[in-house]
């Protein structure tokens, strides 16, 4: 078998061989010069050879642990997702029930009272009786213009009235008009001095209020 030579005897050998080689020569030069003596109080010099030290086949290096391999780690659970939530569905609104209809029936207008013969003949006789007198009140106010009478001027107006029940001229107009200024503004300075006139008979009323048509004459020779 062929034994197992260490790394390190070849430079060890040669190390010492040096060594030895340099104690040879510093020998010999010793002894060529005997008469020579070293100084006193000085010892020789003197070389020691200290031999490295020699690696032991049997170490083991230090970095020759196995590593075992860790054991993996036990997977975590993965997160479960969450359940989706679900949107109600909206209630179904229930229809209103319709509401009953009414029945409207028409009620029959009441029939007019037909006023009777006797009340009749004397409602149209209070009512001409209040004419007459309406006339003689305006009459009363009424006055000839001076100026138509120096230019003798003639005419007929007829005037329109609404008159309340307590006899008020609410509003007037003239219905046909004289074809002479004076005599026309003549008849409105005579509404406004009459107002107001008799109060006119419950029989002629309409909705508490009377309209009526009168005429007024302006002539010189009456």
């Amino acid at each position: 078998m062929i034994g197992f030579r260490h790394p390190m005897r070849f430079p060890l050998a040669l190390s010492l061989g040096v060594h030895i080689a340099a104690l040879g020569g510093w020998a010999m030069l010793q002894d060529a010069s005997p008469d020579q003596t070293a100084p006193a109080g000085r010892e020789p010099a003197r070389l020691s050879v200290v031999a490295p030290a020699q690696h032991s086949a049997s170490a083991t290096p230090t970095d020759s642990s196995v590593v075992e391999p860790r054991s993996p780690l036990p997977e975590l659970p993965s997160e479960a997702p969450a359940p989706a939530q679900s949107t109600p569905e909206p209630e179904a609104e229930s229809e209103p029930e319709p509401e009953p209809e009414l029945e409207l029936t028409e009620q029959p207008a009441p029939t007019p009272l037909e006023p009777s013969a006797g009340e009749g003949v004397s409602g149209k006789a209070e009512e001409a009786d209040w004419k007459a007198e309406l006339q003689a009140h305006l009459a009363q106010y009424r006055r000839y213009p001076r100026r138509a009478l120096l230019r003798a001027l003639e005419g007929d107006v007829r005037l329109a009235l609404d008159i309340d029940a307590a006899g008020r001229i609410l509003d007037h107009r003239l219905a046909s008009p004289s074809r002479h200024d004076l005599l026309n503004e003549a008849v409105h300075e005579m509404v406004s001095r009459a107002n107001p006139v008799p109060a006119p008979p419950a029989s002629a009323l309409a909705g508490g209020r009377l309209r009526i048509t009168v005429p007024v004459r302006f002539t010189i020779n009456e």
